[in-house]
């Protein structure tokens, strides 16, 4: 039997978060089969020229499809407080693109897939 799990709550560990009082942590789903395929990095072959070309991996695609919500994200905007909740709100602002990375990487090198041999 394959156990399935769907999701997780993620703490980055960018700019010491983990070790914060409150610190960030992002619920994400995992992504299924269809959803990796519109982000993955695909050889595309040409049989004629034996030559080929790699299509982009798509890290806005990971973080759009993986991030459910945010938990303890504030900002201040233009000296008003505001709340990061979505992905929408994360992606309306000019945050950390480190952060948003290590997001991004991490939706797509985890899976809810728990095989054993």
């Amino acid at each position: 039997m394959i156990k399935i799990t769907t999701g997780e709550t993620f703490t980055p560990t960018w700019n010491d978060n983990d070790k914060a009082a409150n610190p960030i942590r992002v619920k994400i789903k995992y992504l299924n089969a269809e959803d990796r395929e519109q982000c993955e990095q695909l050889w595309l072959s040409n049989k004629v020229t034996k030559r080929g070309v790699y299509t982009k991996m798509d890290l806005s695609e990971y973080f759009k499809r993986g991030v459910v919500e945010f938990e303890n994200l504030a900002v201040e905007v233009d000296e008003k407080p505001v709340v990061i909740k979505t992905v929408s709100d994360f992606l309306a602002y000019p945050l950390p693109v480190e952060l948003y990375q290590e997001i991004a990487f991490h939706i797509r090198d985890t899976s809810g897939i728990n095989i054993k041999n």
